[in-house]
Order: C-alpha cells, then structure tokens, then sequence
C-alpha cells in the first residue's frame, strides 16, 4: 500500500479559510417559505453587501446602525433599488444541473413572494417613535426581495448572470445590525440542498445556548401556518431533514427536545407547546474560518489578546486586520491544555520579550512578520497544521 508523503500529509491538514458574512438578526429570523436557491439567492445578497460594513466597530458597538447603501436608480423606478449581478452558477451546489432557465424563473418569482421582518417605527425624520416609557415602537415590515430582474433594455445584461434590483428597504435590512447578528460560512450554507437545512444553519452556527421556540413561531418563521398541521409531520419533513443534512455537511448542527403541556386527565397524549433546539459542534467537521476580506473578524477574540496586541505589542488597526485570520486560526486552535500548548494569549506574552527588542532597536517594522512566522511555526508544531489563506478541498 503506497504511503502519503510528507507534502500530501501536510496538504490534508491545511487549514482551511472559508468566507463568512455577517447575516443580521432581522433577516435570520424573518419570515418566509422559499425554495432553496432563493435562499442561496439571499446568501449571495448578504456576501455582496459586506462591502458597505467595511469599518463598522463592532467590538464596542459604538457603529452598530444601518448603513445607507449607494442607490442605483434608473427608468421610472418609483423608488430606490440596489441592482445586483449574480453569476447563476454561484447558486448552485455541487454537481447541480438544474437548467439556467428554471433558476431564473424561480428568482423572478421573488417579486411576488414577500419576507416578513421586525424593525422600528420610524417618523419622516428617519427617527424611532417611542412610546411612553421610552421604548422604540417595533412595526412588522413585509416586502418582496428583489423589485424585478433587470432587463437588456436596461443593462449590458450577460448570459448567464442574473440582473435583479433589490428592494431598498430588504437591503437596508440586510444591513441592519442593531438587533444583533450571526457569522455564516458561505462555503457551507450554499451547499446545503435543503432550504430548512439553510435557515436551520443559520439559527444553530456558533450558537452556544439552547433555543426555544413555540410552535406558532416557528411556522412563523418558516411560513408553514398553512403545511404540516400535525405537529409530528412538521418535525419529519422540517426539523428531521434538516437535522440530517447538517449532520452530514455543516461542522454546526442541533439535537432538539420537545416540551409538552399537560392536556388534563383523559384527555390525550399531552399536546407539544414548543421546541428546544440544542446546538451541537462536530469537531470532526470543523473548517477553521476567516471572514472574507470586506469583514473584520478580530471580534471573535478575546478582549485581553487584543488589547494585549495594541497597548504592549503597539500593533494598530490596520496590522490587525492584516493579521486577522491567522490570529482567529490561532484563537481557535491553541488550547492551552497545557505548557506546550499555550493559549493564544499566552504564546504572544512569551513571544513579547523579542517584539520589545525588535521596537527598543529600530526595528518595529519586523514585528509582524515575526509574530506571523511565530504562530505559523507553532501551529505545525504543535498541532500538524499549515496555515494557509487559499481554500484546500
């Protein structure tokens, strides 16, 4: 039997950094009931729309609103519109051979299937109403996703491309992070051939507590007021299929338990009320992750490592940035189990002595790289991992 060599070895270890997007609360949680490339259609929306959150803190906070986005207006267009280009093969999972046709057919019939979400009353000022306590007055706002697809009359429209102008209110949604957010790997969701697998993996990825929902919301959620009446075939041909399918492709999926409410004496089995979703990491899956290069991912790390790197290594935003994912595949893979295997943190105070020499010397332009080919170094050493930016299937 031919053994790997050392090169293959490594190749297979690499670790791999996939492209994440921040996908807001508003949108997770929004009702529809739509087919999965719909769903893969609204993922390419989000990818697209992380360049207008380039800058955004959201480590304190302090910039967490919606960004007006640059209209694109044309024709007798009533109201604003962002127009889109999406290659339509970026919708399709692997070894997928629906007909172009059919998937256009299925993104044009967006204009006439809406999406529910909760937002903010606002006046004509753009400012939230509040009400007598002072609390911002929530409205539900309902709206089709894309206003129509674009015609040749209109743009140099290419084959093979959709052409679609996005409502401006879905975009602002899109961009609405004031109700918090979810990291989503773009590499792992559009791969997901079911549509409940897609929003169930967007509920669950780096989830860490438990979730309950009431059967209303859920059917809410997923616009199933009218499907499924019996609660158990819900959970068959919903929750169970999606259930599979994370199991199978997603490093993120979810056990879950039913919570019953006594029906009184005589009267039946007792009914379901809700049910509890439990998150569940598969490390036999896990894809370390980067966020794509319109978004930071320095968030996820702790806040004493960061600012260990800014106040005593003097490292500034923009070295951060430059160094992010690595150090996110550092914060991820050290475990500090023990001396051998440091934290993150407590590898960059080890290495901090020859960071003060490199600055006392002159030579404080060296730091990054050293810092860079340090953690490169340990990681292999310590974990048989090369780190690499290029994706390695």
């Amino acid at each position: 039997m031919k053994s790997d060599t050392n090169e293959e070895i490594a190749r297979r270890k690499t670790l791999q950094i996939a492209n994440e997007a921040l996908m807001s609360y508003v949108l997770t949680s929004g009702r529809r009931n739509w087919g999965v490339y719909e769903e893969r259609f609204l993922l390419k929306l989000v990818e697209i729309a992380q360049i207008d959150i380039q800058g955004l803190d959201f480590k304190d906070q302090s910039d967490l609103r919606p960004v007006q986005p640059q209209i694109e207006k044309y024709g007798d267009c009533r109201y604003g519109g962002v127009v889109v280009r999406i290659p339509i093969n970026s919708i399709m999972a692997e070894n997928d051979r629906t007909n172009y046709t059919y998937i256009m057919e299925k993104i044009g019939k967006l204009t006439e299937c809406p999406v529910r979400w909760e937002d903010v009353k606002r006046d004509r000022n753009n400012n939230p109403v509040l009400d007598k306590e002072g609390n911002m007055v929530p409205v539900v706002k309902k709206t089709s996703l894309i206003t129509k697809l674009v015609s040749n009359k209109e743009y140099s429209v290419e084959r093979g491309y959709i052409y679609a102008q996005v409502d401006i209110e879905v975009w602002n949604a899109i961009l609405n992070f004031t109700k918090g957010f979810k990291t989503v790997d773009l590499n792992i969701a559009m791969k997901l051939k079911n549509k409940y697998a897609v929003r169930f993996y967007e509920f669950v990825n780096r989830q860490s507590v438990p979730i309950t929902y009431s059967l209303e919301k859920l059917r809410e959620i997923f616009g199933l007021e009218n499907k499924y009446k019996q609660t158990s075939h819900m959970l068959r041909m919903v929750i169970d299929v999606a259930k599979k399918e994370l199991d199978e492709k997603s490093p993120y999926t979810f056990d879950y338990k039913v919570n019953r409410i006594y029906n009184g004496k005589g009267k039946g089995r007792n009914s379901i009320a809700s049910i509890t979703f439990i998150p569940r990491r598969q490390p036999e899956n896990f894809t370390i992750r980067s966020v794509n290069g319109s978004v930071q991912n320095m968030f996820f790390i702790d806040e004493k490592t960061v600012q260990f790197l800014k106040k005593d290594m003097l490292f500034n935003q923009i070295d951060l940035m430059g160094m992010s994912s690595l150090l996110f595949v550092a914060h991820s893979k050290m475990t500090g189990e023990d001396e051998m295997h440091p934290t993150l943190f407590q590898f960059l105070v080890r290495i901090n002595g020859q960071i003060q020499r490199l600055i006392s010397s002159g030579r404080e332009k060296y730091k990054e790289a050293y810092v860079v080919s340090a953690l490169k170094n340990h990681l292999f050493e310590r974990y048989d991992y090369i780190y690499s930016k290029d994706n390695e299937e």
